[in-house]
């Protein structure tokens, strides 16, 4: 069996969702933004790629510091990636 390079070396998940997003959304004759300012005003909410479309640094930051308040519990600014902690 013969496999592509695209199978061989799949894309990250991030980078596949981000991708996705843009693909979908993106008008970079629309004026509207960034790609990343224009997904993060998406108001698909059925779609399947909507809790983790990419947002800007600033709305992640918001969203965190809300989930904060919510739990009580500190989330790392720099991101969500997952720990190497046991």
């Amino acid at each position: 069996m013969k496999f592509t390079k695209e199978e061989l070396n799949p894309p990250k998940f991030r980078d596949a969702i981000n991708a996705q997003c843009k693909y979908c959304i993106y008008d970079e004759k629309a004026g509207q933004g960034s790609w990343l300012n224009q997904i993060e005003l998406c108001t698909c909410k059925n779609c399947p790629l909507y809790a983790v479309r990419p947002l800007t640094r600033v709305t992640t930051k918001l969203r965190a510091k809300a989930r904060r308040k919510i739990t009580g519990n500190k989330v790392q600014d720099h991101g969500f990636k997952p720990s190497n902690k046991s």
